[in-house]
This record gives structure tokens, sequence and C-alpha cells, in this order.
């Protein structure tokens, strides 16, 4: 009988219980949900970009900041040299998925 009570004890103290926490696809892809765990807009907006090429919608565009037109030929220059520096175009290319 000590061996039961304990095997009984014993489950209910390592019973893995249900959460009861109900999170949805929408509340996780949300804005806020992705900027209080940590992480930036650039991820959002990444997302944002997935969730328009899966729908075939047009993506929310997040404005770029400006930057000083006298050295945008410069800067151009220099993302040709070297393709490594941010351009603010990633993820927005257009695939053709259809064969």
């Amino acid at each position: 009988m000590k061996k039961f009570f304990y095997i009984l004890i014993s489950l209910i103290i390592f019973n893995a219980n249900i959460a009861q926490a109900e999170v949805t696809v929408d509340e996780i892809t949300s804005e806020r949900y992705v900027r209080n765990h940590g992480y930036s807009a650039e991820t959002y907006r990444l997302m944002n970009l997935q969730h328009a090429q899966i729908a075939g919608t047009e993506a929310d565009v997040v404005p770029q900041p400006n930057r000083n037109r006298k050295f945008s030929l410069i800067r151009k220059f220099f993302i040709y040299i070297d393709p490594a520096l941010d351009d603010g175009k990633f993820g927005e290319h257009s695939v053709d998925f259809s064969n």
C-alpha cells in the first residue's frame, strides 16, 4: 500500500499540467507581441513580407529613413562594390512560384 501511495503522490507531483495559455497565430505575429519579446522592427517587417508573399498580397511598406541626397551616389557605389552593405531591400524581391 505504501508503494502505491508513493507512486500516486509522485505522479501527482510530476504530472505535466496544461498551462491553459491560448495564443493564436495572429497574436504571435502582431507587432506588439514581436516587439515585447525582444525582436526588432526588421524582424516584424520580414514577417509581414513573408505573410504577404504566401497570401499573394501586397505587404505593408515600412518607410525607410531618408538619406542625404549628396551622398546617395557614393552610397550606391559602395553598395555596388560591397554587396554586404544594407540597401534596405532585403526580402523585397518578387518570386514567381508558378511553373
